[in-house]
């Protein structure tokens, strides 16, 4: 696991619905269960089952959807302003539970601005793998 905790240990019941919006970098630890996870522009859906781990590679919203009952964490490359909006709607519930809002952060916008530099820093110059002669 690499990164900040970002919230560990989210159980979600068979049918629940988390949905993150602009998180790109926010990895999924996947603990128990079974997820169907799709992000926005994108065609592909994934799933993901104990021991596997998916990463947002995007903005937009991506959504994660309880095919049996989960426990997940989530993990992200900065400490704070990781993501816009974090929030889980469990079966039955008429509203979606916060999990993160940005809005909620503390000390206000301007002092998240060097984790959104540093995070802009190393999306854009990342580096890249390369197949090796073995994988050829």
């Amino acid at each position: 696991m690499e990164g900040y905790i970002v919230h560990g240990g989210i159980g979600m019941a068979r049918g629940s619905l988390a949905r993150i919006e602009d998180g790109r970098g926010i990895a999924l630890e996947i603990w128990d269960g079974e997820l169907w996870i799709t992000q926005e522009r994108d065609r592909r859906d994934y799933f993901a089952r104990p021991g596997q781990r998916f990463l947002v590679d995007r903005e937009g919203a991506v959504l994660v959807y309880a095919l049996r009952p989960s426990h997940i964490t989530l993990t992200a490359p900065v400490p704070a302003y990781y993501a816009r909006r974090i929030t889980l709607m469990l079966p039955g519930e008429a509203r979606a539970r916060r999990i993160y809002d940005r809005t909620q952060e503390a000390g206000g916008w301007l002092s998240g601005i060097g984790h959104r530099l540093a995070r802009f820093w190393a999306n854009a110059y990342a580096a890249q793998s390369y197949p090796t002669t073995a994988a050829l």
